[in-house]
């Protein structure tokens, strides 16, 4: 929303281009679903931490799981909107920006894969004591950090994990958009191979309705996350 405020502040509707236009859509139908998501999680989680103290109506919590899964599904099933989401970026891989973040998610597997944390910190814009604790990201360590981007034992594998245990004190935010970007180009990379070599056999839809439904999901709630 932000971003189509600051478009139209500036030009009229009628003058906007195609890519911004797209651009918006795909960004609205990416972070829906993880609102009515995220509302659905904290409702629940919260009224499991109360115990049976949280059936009781006056927590409301019965109504705020029951707002989340109409979300889930009003407006636009979650599900399908994130479907048009992975669509659309498959379509949007040719522009320019797009490539450049690809680019940049390549240029930081190196350090990943080595272990060196800190060379990521170094090209950072972000201030040095930017830096959140290690129980801030679930309190788990970095297998259980590589794990939630798809990392864990793949891009840094038994020799990478070990070199970057001990920086987890002081685990960066930078370090985490870097993870979650090089998620999220790896995985538009492989369902955009999976779906030309579908094509070309004359399967799209069967690849990408049942064979590479998870692979579809997961590429568009990484594109979701890495913007939000």
């Amino acid at each position: 929303m932000n971003l189509w405020r600051e478009v139209t502040t500036h030009q009229p509707c009628v003058n906007l281009s195609v890519q911004i236009g797209l651009e918006v859509v795909v960004l609205c139908c990416a972070i829906k679903p993880l609102c009515a998501w995220n509302a659905e999680d904290c409702a629940t989680t919260s009224r499991e931490r109360c115990g049976g103290q949280g059936y009781l109506s006056v927590n409301r919590f019965g109504e705020l799981i029951g707002f989340a899964h109409a979300g889930m599904t009003a407006e636009g099933d979650n599900r399908v909107l994130m479907q048009k989401v992975a669509k659309e970026l498959l379509g949007m891989l040719s522009w320019p920006a797009i490539q450049a973040r690809l680019a940049a998610a390549d240029a930081a597997v190196p350090a990943l894969a080595a272990g060196n944390l800190a060379a990521l910190v170094a090209g950072s814009s972000l201030p040095a004591g930017n830096a959140i604790a290690a129980g801030a990201v679930g309190g788990v360590g970095l297998g259980g950090v590589g794990s939630s981007v798809g990392l864990s034992g793949g891009l840094l594998g038994t020799a990478g994990v070990a070199a970057a245990a001990g920086q987890l004190s002081g685990l960066s935010l930078e370090v985490l958009r870097k993870l979650i970007q090089v998620r999220e180009a790896r995985q538009l990379r492989q369902l955009s191979t999976v779906m030309r070599q579908a094509s070309a056999a004359g399967g799209f839809f069967d690849a990408w309705m049942k064979q590479n439904s998870d692979l579809v999901q997961a590429t568009a709630q990484a594109y979701a996350e890495r913007e939000v």
